[in-house]
């Protein structure tokens, strides 16, 4: 089947966020997602003979241009059928004409897709009349900043150390062994929640990726959190980062990014957007480190997916690589860019006429530490997806905070050249990886975030755990 692998991708996360209101659903926000409302029609193409023997014509499409992947999750690592079925209608209608799925949505016509979306998950709409009964009072309205952020980004901290003091934690360690759940919020239609939240004086800030909205709530009451703001994002792509707070000129900002790799700066206050920026460049170019806000600045890092992409003889592998982005706080404008390998040249002829393309790679799924003391940026990136490995890949890396000029890199593993294509149990010829040269072939990136710490003779060190 063509674009087999692309098939294999529609992911989802089962977590739950232990968090916001006992029994009261959080839904979607004030801004209703989209609404797919399957019709019968005959699909068109070789979709019509399988159609003639299925109850509902959404089950044709699946078993012609989904079944491959979705029916064998242990060859293909793809999402079981059953896990599509707990997702959301905007979760899965973005992936399908936006997100990972967007290659095979676009061999679907429109009816096809609502189709294949009804047959998984029935018509649904996004309800949004929770937010009236959740909604503050006028004395919990306002949001209150005061006493300061406890947690400012995905690592808590600009170091990444994932550390709270007695005082910003409101805990101390002898307490932890008799905490009970206070309350509780779940977010129907949302299978992953992906990130953590931002916890600023008497507010937690809280994004809910399948339904690409940031949700504001009040939490001075020990036993009812009540909501202030929802910030939804346009065109629905999930959110993949946690919140960064900072505050730029007496601005307080949330900066965070999406799967589309469209950064927002969002007044803490109010839940208004101060700006957007979409940083992309490539085709499989997408956001899942939280960005990092300082007064100056925000470290923006981004990663691809092209990875997934290399089992598919339609797409010649592999020019996308990670980078780092430095955007003005004010406006979004970037200040400066740093890549993490050049741009990718053609290296080889598959053997049928296209190009084996490098060196690519390098992705950055992890939040950055910024050490201010020492003006530099330190992150992790991920293994080569094509010809040759670059040191870049699978490496450690500083660049400089004011100019993102590169001062070290330390490479751990060398000719790591892997894509999940090229790794599967059950696969066709694949053009991408016949053509590969030797390979370690390991897939062991720096998932992680990276840590700025102190020994215990003093040194500081950065530590950093490999997959």
């Amino acid at each position: 089947m063509t674009g087999f692998v692309r098939a294999c991708l529609l992911g989802g996360l089962s977590l739950g966020l232990m968090s916001c209101q006992s029994s009261s659903p959080v839904e979607a926000a004030n801004v209703p997602a989209p609404v797919v409302q399957a019709e019968v029609k005959a699909p068109a193409h070789d979709v019509q003979q399988i159609a003639a023997t299925t109850a509902h014509p959404g089950e044709a499409v699946y078993k012609q241009a989904c079944a491959a992947c979705h029916d064998n999750p242990e060859g293909t690592r793809a999402p079981a059928k059953d896990t599509l079925k707990q997702m959301g209608l905007q979760f899965i209608s973005y992936a399908l004409t936006q997100g990972k799925m967007k290659d095979i949505g676009a061999t679907l016509t429109a009816d096809q897709r609502g189709q294949v979306i009804n047959y998984l998950i029935g018509a649904k709409t996004a309800p949004n009349a929770w937010t009236s009964a959740m909604m503050c009072d006028a004395a919990r309205l306002p949001v209150d900043l005061a006493g300061g952020a406890s947690i400012t980004n995905f690592g808590f901290d600009q170091h990444n150390t994932r550390s709270l003091t007695a005082a910003q934690a409101g805990l101390t360690k002898a307490q932890l062994a008799k905490m009970e759940l206070a309350w509780a919020v779940g977010f129907p239609d949302a299978t992953g929640m992906r990130s953590q939240g931002a916890v600023v004086g008497k507010n937690v800030f809280v994004p809910v990726a399948d339904v690409a909205a940031m949700y504001a709530f009040d939490i001075s009451v020990a036993d009812k959190p009540c909501l202030q703001w929802v910030y939804e994002t346009r065109g629905g792509a999930p959110l993949r980062s946690s919140p960064a707070y900072g505050v730029v000129d007496g601005v307080p900002l949330l900066v965070f990014s999406g799967m589309d790799t469209t950064v927002h700066a969002v007044d803490a206050r109010t839940g208004k957007a101060v700006w957007t920026r979409t940083v992309g460049t490539y085709s499989f170019s997408t956001t899942t480190g939280t960005p990092t806000v300082l007064k100056d600045r925000v470290i923006v890092p981004v990663a691809q997916f092209e990875i997934v992409y290399g089992g598919d003889n339609a797409v010649p592998c592999c020019n996308n690589h990670g980078y780092v982005l430095s955007l003005d706080p004010k406006t979004g404008e970037q200040q400066w860019r740093y890549d993490t390998m050049p741009e990718a040249t053609h290296q080889r002829d598959r053997g049928d006429g296209k190009s084996l393309m490098g060196p690519s790679g390098a992705p950055i799924w992890n939040s950055p530490v910024v050490d201010e003391k020492r003006s530099l940026v330190y992150f992790g990136t991920g293994e080569s997806n094509s010809p040759p490995a670059h040191k870049n890949t699978n490496a450690i890396i500083a660049i400089d905070l004011k100019t993102g000029k590169e001062k070290w890199s330390f490479h751990a593993t060398p000719n790591d050249i892997y894509n999940i294509g090229c790794d599967l149990k059950s696969k066709p010829e694949l053009l991408n990886c016949t053509s590969m040269p030797e390979t370690v072939f390991r897939d062991v990136d720096f998932g992680a975030s990276v840590i700025l710490g102190t020994h215990s003779d003093g040194k500081q060190l950065v530590y950093a755990g490999q997959k």
